[in-house]
């Protein structure tokens, strides 16, 4: 016979009721009422109906993750991989999964996230870059959709997104200004697409740190990710 929320009840020595907000992490229960039915559901091999639950509050309790349609380079980036492990730790605190985007082109993206925000498969999504004439935020704005921004979102108005950004252009200046001090002159700069809020950003602090020094930017000391070729 399968176990229920009466059966961890007793167990407990709590009412259903305190255990189902419980199962909801609710803030009225205390830790250690909490501890004490969580420790009943695993000694009796509980496991919540979380379908049952999502389709009673409207809620699926997954997270989307969109990624850059250059997915395969991203996870070569060791920021994405750390930024999901973030989010993958916080969510399951939380008693959430999380559903992650795998279309290869801005199109597939798009229509994939249409499918997430329509099919009502996720509560939010983290958007995990910020393009320039991208699709996919602007879509979410209009749907007004919950969503956050890791990175700076490019020409929309403040206010409209919810964003969390380093100072990229204070960071790519930083160290240019670094190298200078040195004394070097002829200094580099290795970038990613320019379709790409964050690329943008790096070479603008860049070129500003030349600039203030009276250094001549020169495109020949710059490169972008497609510009090289597999094998290369």
């Amino acid at each position: 016979m399968a176990v229920t929320i009466k059966d961890v009840a007793k167990r407990a020595d709590v009412a259903p009721s305190t255990v189902s907000r419980v199962i909801a992490n609710s803030s009225r229960i205390s830790e250690k009422t909490k501890e004490r039915v969580r420790e009943a559901m695993k000694e009796l091999g509980y496991h919540p109906n979380l379908n049952a639950r999502s389709l009673a509050n409207k809620s699926t309790n997954t997270l989307g993750i969109v990624m850059p349609n250059t997915a395969k380079i991203a996870f070569q980036n060791p920021f994405f991989p750390e930024v999901i492990r973030g989010i993958s730790m916080k969510a399951y605190q939380e008693g959430y999964g999380l559903y992650l985007s795998t279309g290869q082109t801005e199109e597939e993206i798009l229509e994939e996230v249409k499918h997430m925000v329509y099919g009502g498969r996720v509560d939010g999504i983290l958007l995990l870059y910020s393009r320039v004439d991208d699709q996919v935020m602007p879509f979410l704005i209009e749907q007004g959709f919950p969503f956050v921004l890791i990175g700076r979102p490019n020409d929309i108005e403040e206010g409209q997104v919810t964003y969390v950004n380093n100072d990229n252009f204070k960071a790519a200046k930083t160290v240019t200004e670094y190298l200078i001090l040195l004394g070097h002159e002829r200094i580099g700069f290795i970038g990613g697409n320019l379709d790409y809020v964050v690329t943008i950003d790096h070479m603008k602090g860049y070129e500003q740190a030349l600039t203030n020094a009276n250094i001549p930017v020169s495109k020949d000391y710059m490169v972008h990710h497609e510009e090289v070729k597999e094998g290369g």
